[in-house]
């Protein structure tokens, strides 16, 4: 054997070697990235399952803060929040079950701020688990805390949500004063909130508040970790987005009552039960689907409510108010008349 052919068996064991080491490499990284996986919440997700999540961008409203990942979502880890790169130039307050992020000023507004959101969405706590059945807290979550980014500026919070969306927003969210970014899939729903800085300018328990604001974002939070992708689900936007108005407002102590007779008849002409309410028209998935909620209540009790509320998270609507004996037509016209009764009443107090 020549000196040459030795030096060529030498390279190709050499290569062969170099290949196997890279493989091994390889799969080492593919297996470490496989064990810090989140675990499977739902293996299965049914086609109309799927089909339904993919489209939630058809609601409007917050709804276009939803992305679906099949066998995902991943890195829940707060170390890879948008809030921890620090090209972002994000500080932080939190506590063991939220981190804010928020944008240091000289006065230290936003800092003060940041704690006064801390300690609001721990008051939220407790109404939302008795009214949604369960809270999600870290260790429901793959230890993830709840991360709630505070946009000091217009421009922030958008800039804000389109990183978060990881994608350019399909809807419009100029009217927007709070959104609930939602990565939802077979590990579960992975979530944040972006709070608008008109939050800070009103008074916090005022409609545009940031405490009602707050609450109707973890309402969100709360429904979409809730869902059980394993079943065959799909709901209206009013079920979704009146409910966290009905929540929000009620934990405010704030009733809005319809006594517009033009809103009550285009409840009556436009607001069916069993289909999206029009969001190109004042909004009314938010006060129009707020006002049945307190239509059930009324009529039914908030334990009832409650239910009504737990059942959504496993079933169609058609098929929600079937379990919950319910008829759509009817509770329609009931819901209807309630409001024009209630509006006489208090057209007759005011005499």
């Amino acid at each position: 054997m020549t000196k040459d052919m030795n030096k060529k068996i030498v390279t190709t064991l050499l290569s062969v070697v170099g290949i196997f080491a890279v493989l091994a490499m390889l799969m080492g990284e593919v297996y470490k990235e496989g064990q810090s996986r989140p675990p499977i919440k739902y293996s299965e997700i049914s086609d109309n399952t799927v089909r339904f999540l993919r489209g939630l961008v058809r609601l409007g409203g917050h709804m276009m803060g939803v992305n679906f990942v099949q066998n995902g979502p991943y890195d829940w880890e707060n170390s890879k929040d948008l809030g921890q790169k620090s090209d972002e130039g994000w500080s932080s307050e939190e506590d063991e079950f939220f981190i804010v992020y928020y944008k240091k000023d000289k006065e230290a507004v936003w800092q003060g701020y940041a704690q006064s959101i801390l300690r609001a969405a721990n008051e939220n706590i407790m109404p939302l688990t008795r009214l949604m059945g369960k809270y999600y807290f870290p260790n429901d979550q793959n230890g993830r805390k709840l991360p709630i980014y505070l946009a000091s500026n217009v421009d922030e919070y958008f800039e804000t949500i389109t990183k978060l969306l990881e994608r350019p927003s399909q809807s419009d969210i100029s009217r927007s004063i709070g959104i609930t970014v939602s990565f939802l899939g077979g590990a579960g729903c992975k979530a944040s909130i972006v709070l608008h800085p008109i939050c800070f300018q009103e008074p916090p328990r005022s409609p545009n508040g940031y405490i009602r604001v707050l609450m109707h974002e973890m309402n969100h939070y709360v429904f979409l970790s809730s869902l059980d992708l394993s079943k065959n689900i799909g709901f209206c936007n009013w079920q979704i987005e009146g409910l966290a108005d009905y929540c929000a407002c009620d934990f405010v102590d704030y009733k809005r009552q319809i006594q517009d007779s033009v809103r009550i008849q285009f409840i009556k002409d436009s607001c069916m039960l069993l289909t999206d309410f029009p969001d190109n028209i004042a909004d009314s998935e938010y006060w129009a689907g707020e006002s049945y909620y307190r239509y059930l209540e009324k009529k039914n009790g908030k334990e009832f409510v409650r239910k009504f509320i737990q059942a959504t998270y496993q079933h169609k609507t058609e098929t929600l108010f079937s379990r919950m004996d319910l008829d759509p037509e009817n509770e329609h016209e009931e819901w209807v008349k309630s409001l024009r009764t209630e509006a006489n009443a208090d057209l007759k107090g005011n005499d």
